[in-house]
């Protein structure tokens, strides 16, 4: 019940963490702190899309540091005449529209306003610019000039607070009650000669301006492409008549000072300093050609940051990924939306603010990564506190690095145990103190404990002078049972080592006997609230502790049972000892005699066993004794060999049994 309850916190911590960010975000951006980020992400879309073909119905005539030299004045000292005549040549060669981007609202002289005049008469078709002022009035050009014109509008601009040139405020309303529309719109509602009564405010949000459909109250401009990116020619050829007529037939034309020293120059999203008069051939071209960039709703934006935050927060659900698959998916969804982003600005010409989306994304998935930080940190001290005493650092290690997952709980699983125990050790610890004892111990456990680690096994417990190691669990293996006979073999070569090392007090020598046995059993961190051990518990305990025992009844070193055998038998030399029925199990088993070496003498001994054995099964006991004696004249020793002679005469001292199975029943544990 508290696991589940830990589980359902874990959970709603994660779904907490993953919906806050987003709203933290969506907090930001409505309150304007995100603007700086996201006009930066603004204009770097124009960077990934690149230059787009500029309105071929658009043509500029640049007032520039040429038309300047060429006549030897200076800007301020420009003479009117000079527009009259170019207003003239302009019309002569077929302009639809000529729009002046100057400030016309001081007369000069009357012969110089007066040729204006007339030439903006005779044209009939110039637009001029005026200019709105801080009172909320508007400084239009002068009535010798607006009394002529085909129409008019403000040319001022609309900076964001990094002072860049994005937007374009198209109407605005005076302190005197009238409406007045920008230079481009003028232009555009001019050129495409729609009456008033089509200006409909279609919703808060749009303006439906003859054929288009405008963004209300401010356009964000589509720029083509640096500063230069439209057609042009300069202020003097035109008036010298020195340009290809075709150029101007039909189109647009743009006047206004491009000249380096002056103050008609702009931050744009394409470009560091672009001239006010291309900025209005922008804005034009936006409107005509209906790709003007609009942005989405607040609410669409809000619901955007809260899927791109959940996105990142899957990675919270996830079972403690790798850093690596955090960086893929990182690198994916950041891919995904920059990518969507382009893809709306580019085809749709809507703004998908990737700035809020972005950080709500990666700061999920950064919240994320250090969410399983701290748990893998967690985890780590848990695993390195429960497992440091009872597996070695590779096994460790291998459970951490592999991200293994460790089953703390009771569960049944199949695993070798291995059970070792001193011969003789009560004789040889009355002739010790408890000084030499305590070291005689310590000597004999690193080897042994040393072992198990080896193989990758599991100290389960030390009792008294016995180890007690399984092999399977936690780090879960396919040949544990191979693990186990190796550690079985290591801990013989171990302690024959230590006998002759000199470490241990006069007169000692280790003798130990070794029993292993595979089956089922209960794994797990098994105790009370106060205290509680990984262990293993079972039948399979049980037995494993009986074949140890048996090697005192055998004379042998290391015995396993049948069910570890089938699994190793090709790996080391075995010779079967019997069929034994431990106390308190009705199935018999089979046991083996882990050979210490493979030796051609033990070969023999074991084929000679093996047909003892056989013959002892078919009850044909004196013929046994002949070949067990065969081992003891021609081999030596051998206490299996001993035992089975003496098996052998109690059945022949006995009467014959028909029933008898060749089976040994073990009445102690």
């Amino acid at each position: 019940m508290n696991k589940q309850s830990n589980k359902k916190r874990s959970i709603s911590f994660r779904l907490l963490l993953v919906i806050v960010v987003p709203l933290i975000i969506i907090g930001l951006n409505s309150t304007g702190t995100l603007e700086r980020l996201s006009l930066l992400g603004y204009d770097w879309l124009f960077t990934l899309r690149g230059e787009i073909p500029a309105n071929n119905a658009i043509f500029l005539v640049k007032q520039d540091e040429a038309s300047t030299n060429f006549y030897n004045i200076r800007l301020s000292d420009w003479p009117r005449s000079y527009h009259a005549r170019l207003v003239k040549n302009l019309s002569e060669a077929g302009a639809d529209l000529i729009v002046f981007d100057y400030d016309f609202s001081r007369p000069t002289t009357i012969e110089e306003d007066t040729a204006f005049a007339r030439a903006i008469a005779d044209a009939g078709n110039v637009i001029l610019a005026n200019r709105l002022l801080p009172s909320g009035k508007i400084a239009q050009p002068i009535p010798a000039f607006t009394d002529e014109s085909l129409g008019e509008g403000f040319f001022d601009t609309m900076l964001d607070k990094d002072g860049y040139w994005r937007r374009m405020i198209y109407m605005n309303l005076t302190r005197d009650g009238y409406i007045y529309f920008s230079l481009p719109m003028a232009t555009v509602e001019i050129y495409e000669d729609f009456p008033e009564n089509q200006r409909v405010l279609d919703d808060p949000d749009a303006l439906g301006w003859g054929r288009h459909k405008l963004p209300f109250p401010d356009m964000l401009i589509n720029y083509t492409g640096p500063n230069g990116s439209y057609p042009s020619i300069s202020y003097y050829k035109v008036l010298e008549k020195d340009f290809d007529p075709s150029l101007i037939k039909g189109k647009i034309i743009l006047v206004g000072n491009t000249h380096r020293l002056g103050k008609d120059f702009f931050s744009v999203p394409t470009d560091k300093r672009m001239s006010g008069l291309e900025v209005h051939a922008n804005t034009i071209a936006s409107i005509l050609d209906d790709r003007f960039i609009r942005t989405l709703s607040l609410r669409t934006l809000n619901i955007l940051i809260l899927i791109a935050g959940l996105a990142g927060g899957i990675i919270l659900f996830l079972r403690r990924p790798e850093l690596r698959t955090n960086l893929i998916l990182m690198a994916a969804g950041s891919g995904v939306i920059i990518l969507s982003s382009w893809y709306f600005f580019v085809s749709q010409f809507i703004w998908v603010d990737l700035v809020p989306l972005l950080l709500a994304f990666l700061l999920n998935i950064i919240i994320a990564t250090a969410y399983h930080w701290q748990i893998s940190r967690q985890r780590e001290k848990e695993i390195r506190g429960l497992f440091g005493h009872y597996v070695s650092r590779n096994v460790v290690d291998a459970i951490l690095s592999e991200n293994i997952p460790v089953k703390l709980d009771g569960h049944r699983t199949e695993v070798t145990i291995l059970f070792s125990d001193i011969r003789g050790f009560t004789p040889i610890s009355e002739t010790l103190t408890p000084t030499e004892l305590g070291q005689l111990l310590n000597l004999y456990f690193d080897e042994m404990i040393a072992a198990v680690f080896q193989y990758d096994g599991t100290l389960d417990k030390l009792m008294g002078d016995a180890v007690m190691a399984f092999f399977g669990s936690p780090l879960e293996v396919s040949d544990h049972q191979r693990q186990a006979c190796q550690c079985a073999q290591d801990m013989i070569q171990r302690l024959e080592k230590l006998n002759i090392s000199g470490k241990l007090p006069p007169g000692v020598t280790i003798k130990i006997g070794i029993g292993l046995h595979t089956g089922e059993a209960i794994v797990g961190n098994l105790g009370s609230s106060e205290f509680a051990d990984y262990t293993v518990i079972g039948d399979a305990v049980n037995l494993a502790s009986r074949i140890e025992g048996l090697n005192k009844r055998y004379a042998t070193t290391i015995i396993i049972s049948e069910d570890t055998y089938q699994y190793v038998k090709d790996d080391y030399l075995y010779r079967e000892l019997d069929t034994v029925r431990v106390k308190g199990k009705e199935e018999p088993k089979r046991i083996y005699e882990m050979m210490l070496e493979n030796s051609s003498v033990n070969k023999r001994l074991a084929e000679l066993y093996e047909e003892a054995l056989q013959l002892y099964r078919d009850k044909q006991w004196d013929a046994a004794i002949t070949c067990l004696q065969q081992i003891l004249d021609d081999i030596g020793d051998d206490g299996p060999s001993q035992r089975l002679i003496k098996e052998c005469d109690k059945l022949l001292a006995l009467p014959f049994d028909e029933n008898w199975d060749a089976i040994t029943t073990l009445d102690e544990k």
